[in-house]
């Protein structure tokens, strides 16, 4: 719209615009001709959003402020036309993207050379102060009265962060000025473009609960969300809104509604009531200053229940992580500690504040030698180390710095992981891997090597038989060949058995799997040791679960894995000493399993050599005692039958090797 101005209209734009005051064109209909820079700036709109618009989307005049009317009088814009003046008005300035503003416009006819247009200044703005002693000078009740509830409802805005209590009060205390049958609290929800019922109070039987959504379209209050504009309704049987007549079927006769704007579109505060034109637009005087309160309070309040949300949220991803995590200010003592480390340690939540890093890790059983975390605190930069406690587990220690905008380290963030069962299953691994390969090689060469000793043994049977002959056993220098002949004959078939021992290694078993109750078989076991148990005077304790489910398994390799066990317990117990056996349910969560333990009170294992008894030809015993295979099968058996061995051991105290395997699964 290309409106020309007379030249002392533009002049006088000009002449407010430095004045700072903010000033419209308008014509007879209030339509919007022109405006001046100050107006744009105030209202926050483009200029080309303003003109041709209609001025009570900036400015409410005859609908709101109705300062000069009183029944049977010309309204506002009547007189206006026939070219009164009005200098100071009360009225509300409605800006972009804020809320509803009071201020003082002032309305001047151009009767000179334009009287079909007219010039609206808004002069200043007013604080609640003024509105309400301009609202008590004007109303039915007592004016002392009326200032002490607004600064009571002041004072109990500012007093809370609950948005439920603060609507509570504020109802209680508006319940003394205005009259309502129902007053709810309606929340924006951007997202989904709705409302919804936060908070309600009445004795009303209604649909209208808390939780209730709310639509934007067909509703006054989604008006006001829209337009972030008040609205009354003074007869809900003539309204525009049609999903609004519904309220008609509760009684409800008519209803204001108050945006809530801080920044952002908030909701609606309503009243309704059961008496038609029960409100007026000098309620808007009173209630849109304590909206402005209410809307910061509100924004306040949902900032901190998000604030609070997110802190529960982060305590409780903090708490649910399964590593000991703790964080530690710039004096390197606890600040922050959570559930795993506070269930490791032992300590409380407050037992645990202001302790220091080597303290935590002491009362684990790490020795901390040095401030683990001094890389850390003079680089800035993560740092890690592999631990040990004194019980032999391992643990992986990070540290990472925490740094403000600065670059200042202000805390530290600690990470321990026991990885002792990782550790172990690497070992298993890396193990399997290398027995694998091992099989494959023994069984390529195994024959061949089996061979020219059967060969050689068949020939020194010969010879020992020849060396029987008189003629031969009385010659001079052949008294010492039958003794050679016989170590040589004892020699290979040592070689041979060895050769067996690792063929049984490197092939499967190739037994039948079958229904096995572990109890029994291992009391068969022990049928065949008995003996040697008692020359030694060994102390052979059983502690056998009766309850255990039954396994699939190959019965001679399980004989074969008990009883290189057991002779292993037997070799290294001392006379005197004590071996048991116990069997049991797999503890491990969803595992549904057994569990079988054999236990002896040896000399231990020592830590360096403990991952290596597994390990093809490693052995503990002298030469030629034994071939380092008996428990390198017996991983072999275990892994067949789809279970875990594992060993524990302690110098001086004695070994234990704990099987577990699966159960059979029936249904």
């Amino acid at each position: 719209m290309k409106i020309t101005l007379d030249k002392d209209i533009s002049e006088l734009l000009r002449t407010l615009d430095v004045l700072a005051m903010p000033a419209f064109i308008v014509d007879r209909q209030w339509t919007i001709l022109s405006c001046n820079d100050n107006a744009n700036a105030y209202f926050a709109y483009d200029r080309s959003d303003v003109i041709g618009r209609k001025l009570d989307n900036f400015i409410s005049l005859d609908s709101i402020m109705r300062d000069r009317e009183t029944p049977g009088s010309f309204s506002l814009a009547d007189a206006a036309r026939e070219g009164e003046s009005f200098p100071s008005l009360r009225a509300f300035c409605f800006r972009k993207n804020n809320s509803p503003s009071a201020s003082r416009v002032a309305v001047i006819p151009n009767r000179k050379h334009r009287p079909d247009r007219m010039i609206i200044v808004v002069r200043d703005t007013l604080d609640q102060k003024t509105v309400t002693q301009d609202y008590v000078a004007g109303g039915t009740q007592d004016t002392s009265t009326q200032i002490e509830l607004i600064n009571e409802l002041s004072s109990i805005i500012n007093s809370s962060l609950s948005i439920g209590t603060i609507f509570r009060m504020v109802v209680s205390e508006l319940r003394k000025i205005i009259n309502y049958s129902r007053a709810s609290l309606l929340l924006y929800n951007e997202k989904d473009d709705n409302l919804l019922i936060f908070a309600l109070d009445t004795e009303m039987k209604t649909a209208m609960r808390k939780g209730v959504k709310a639509p934007i379209v067909g509703t006054s209050a989604g008006w006001v969300v829209r337009n972030n504009k008040p609205w009354i309704s003074h007869d809900l049987a003539d309204t525009a809104f049609p999903l609004d007549k519904k309220l008609q079927h509760e009684g409800i006769c008519s209803t204001i509604s108050i945006p809530l704007f801080h920044d952002r579109m908030l909701g609606v505060f309503n009243f309704d009531s059961t008496e038609p034109s029960q409100y007026s637009e000098k309620d808007f005087e009173l209630l849109l200053p304590i909206a402005k309160h209410i809307a910061v309070a509100l924004e306040n309040a949902l900032l901190f229940e998000e604030i609070s949300k997110e802190k529960k949220e982060w305590e409780r991803t903090f708490d649910a992580i399964t590593d000991m995590v703790w964080i530690e200010d710039g004096k390197q003592q606890v600040v922050r500690a959570n559930q795993t480390l506070l269930a490791t340690t032992g300590f409380s939540k407050t037992e645990i504040t202001d302790k220091y890093c080597g303290e935590l890790l002491e009362r684990m059983g790490i020795a901390a030698t040095r401030c683990l975390c001094q890389d850390t605190l003079t680089n800035k930069r993560p740092t890690f180390q592999e631990l040990k406690n004194n019980a032999g587990s391992i643990f992986h220690f990070w540290a990472y710095p925490l740094l403000d905008d600065e670059g200042r380290l202000y805390a530290i963030v600690h990470y321990l992981k026991d990885v002792t069962s990782q550790r172990r299953l690497e070992q298993q691994l890396i193990r399997s891997d290398k027995l694998a390969s091992l099989g494959t090689l023994v069984a390529g060469i195994a024959h061949e090597i089996n061979n020219p000793l059967g060969i050689i043994a068949g020939y020194s049977e010969a010879l020992l038989d020849r060396a029987h002959d008189p003629a031969l056993s009385n010659a001079h220098g052949f008294e010492d060949f039958p003794e050679y002949l016989r170590t040589i004959h004892s020699e290979i078939f040592r070689c041979k058995g060895i050769l067996k021992s690792l063929l049984e290694f490197a092939r499967p078993s190739g037994g039948t799997f079958r229904e096995i109750d572990i109890n029994e078989l291992i009391k068969e076991v022990l049928l065949l040791l008995q003996h040697r148990t008692a020359r030694l005077q060994h102390s052979l304790s059983l502690t056998l679960n009766r309850d255990l489910p039954k396994i699939s398994a190959d019965a001679g390799s399980l004989r074969q894995l008990l009883m290189n066990l057991l002779l292993n317990a037997i070799y290294f117990t001392p006379e005197g000493g004590s071996i048991s056996i116990s069997t049991g349910p797999d503890g491990a969560e969803n595992a549904g399993g057994i569990r079988l333990a054999v236990q002896d009170t040896g000399a231990g294992i020592p830590a360096d050599l403990i991952d290596k008894v597994f390990d093809p030809f490693f052995t503990t015993k002298p030469v030629g005692e034994g071939t380092g295979l008996g428990l390198t099968i017996c991983h072999r058996i275990v892994e067949e039958h789809g279970g875990t061995i594992d060993v524990e051991s302690e110098l001086g105290k004695g070994t234990t090797f704990i099987i577990k395997l699966p159960a059979i699964r029936y249904g």
